[in-house]
């Protein structure tokens, strides 16, 4: 866990200082960790970290390994996105096609 908590951190601010303005509502940020092979047990504690972190900062975190969550409507309130140790292939092309920012909307 030591090693990837300083990787998890940067990526984390480094995603929170390229978001956009936020127009009166807290910024949301999505930690997905669907696996498609090797389960790392990492995840738990990655995911704890970056809720904690983002409770520290008037953020939100939500955790997910379902990949239904790629979908435009969904996505369209997700400000910054953290790929939690996934393997494999774990996005369909309708998913793939959702998390394009034009069909966020941005």
């Amino acid at each position: 866990m030591h090693r990837l908590a300083p990787s998890l951190a940067i990526l984390f601010i480094s995603c929170a200082l390229s978001a956009p303005a936020y127009a009166g509502s807290a910024p949301q940020l999505l930690a997905f960790s669907k696996e498609a092979g090797f389960w790392h047990d990492s995840i738990a504690a990655g995911i704890q970290m970056l809720q904690a972190m983002s409770a520290q900062e008037a953020r939100c975190c939500k955790a997910s390994e379902d990949a239904s969550v790629f979908s435009p409507a969904t996505l369209a309130g997700v400000d910054a996105m953290v790929w939690l140790s996934t393997t494999g292939d774990v996005l369909n092309a309708e998913q793939e096609a959702a998390f394009e920012p034009t069909a966020r909307g941005r």
